[in-house]
C-alpha cells in the first residue's frame, strides 16, 4: 500500500464496534483483526488513539487497568482494532483470572487476527510479566508484533540498548516477527512506520 493510501486509510472514519466481558459471544467480524495487548498502564490506548488520529476512541486514564473488556473498533470498513485488557496491574485475583481468561479464549479462537501488537514500555523493557504474555501468544500461535512505548521517555542510549536487548530475545519467539517499532503518542514519533506495517495486512 503506497504511503498515500496508508494516510487515508487511519485517517479514515474509526468507530467502536461493541465491549466484550468475559462469558460473552465474540463478534462476528469479517475483516481482519489486529489486535493491541500489553502491561497496564503501558499506553495502549494513547497509541490507538495517535494511530486513527482520534483524541477520544480508545479511553485514557491515569489510573491503570481501565479496560476490562475486549473492545472492538472498526477502521474504514478495512480493518478490525482491539483494545484488549492490560495485564499486571490489578491486585484482585479474581480479575486477574478474568482477564486472563477473556484474552486466552480471543487469542484461540479468533479465525481473522492477523497480527497482536504487544506494547513495551520503553522505561521497563520486557518484564517477567511480558514474558509470559510472549509465552501465551507463542502458545496460541498468533504473529506477535513489539512496539515499544513512550521512546520519548529515555536518552538514545538507553533505546539502543533496549533494542539490541528485544531483539535478542525476539530471535528466540517462533511467532514474533523481526521487525521492532518504536513510538511516543505524546511526541508522535514513528507512527508512520507502523502504520505502513499494519496496513501490509491488506494485501
Amino acid at each position: 500500500m503506497s504511503d498515500k493510501k496508508t494516510r487515508q486509510l487511519f485517517s479514515a472514519q474509526c468507530r467502536f464496534v461493541t465491549s466484550v466481558p468475559e462469558g460473552l459471544e465474540l463478534p462476528n467480524i469479517a475483516f481482519p483483526e489486529i489486535a493491541f495487548w500489553g502491561r497496564s498502564n503501558c499506553g495502549k490506548s494513547s497509541l490507538l488513539n495517535r494511530l486513527t488520529a482520534q483524541k477520544n476512541l480508545a479511553r485514557t486514564s491515569n489510573t491503570p487497568g481501565r479496560t476490562q473488556m475486549l473492545n472492538f473498533f472498526n477502521l474504514a470498513d478495512r480493518i478490525s482494532l482491539v483494545d484488549m485488557p492490560g495485564y499486571g496491574f490489578t491486585s484482585a485475583a479474581s480479575m486477574r483470572d478474568t482477564f486472563l481468561a477473556l484474552n486466552q479464549h480471543y487469542l484461540a479462537s479468533r479465525s481473522n487476527l492477523r497480527l497482536v501488537c504487544l506494547l513495551i514500555d520503553a522505561r521497563r523493557g520486557i518484564m517477567d510479566i511480558d514474558q509470559q504474555a510472549l509465552a501465551l501468544l507463542s502458545e496460541t500461535g498468533n504473529a506477535t508484533l513489539i512496539v515499544v512505548t513512550k521512546q520519548d521517555s529515555i536518552t538514545k542510549q538507553a533505546r539502543d540498548m533496549l533494542h539490541d536487548n528485544i531483539t535478542k530475545q525476539l530471535a528466540t519467539i517462533p511467532n514474533a516477527l523481526p521487525e521492532l517499532f518504536f513510538t511516543s503518542a505524546r511526541k508522535n514519533m514513528g507512527l508512520d512506520g507502523l502504520q505502513k506495517r499494519l496496513a501490509l495486512l491488506l494485501k
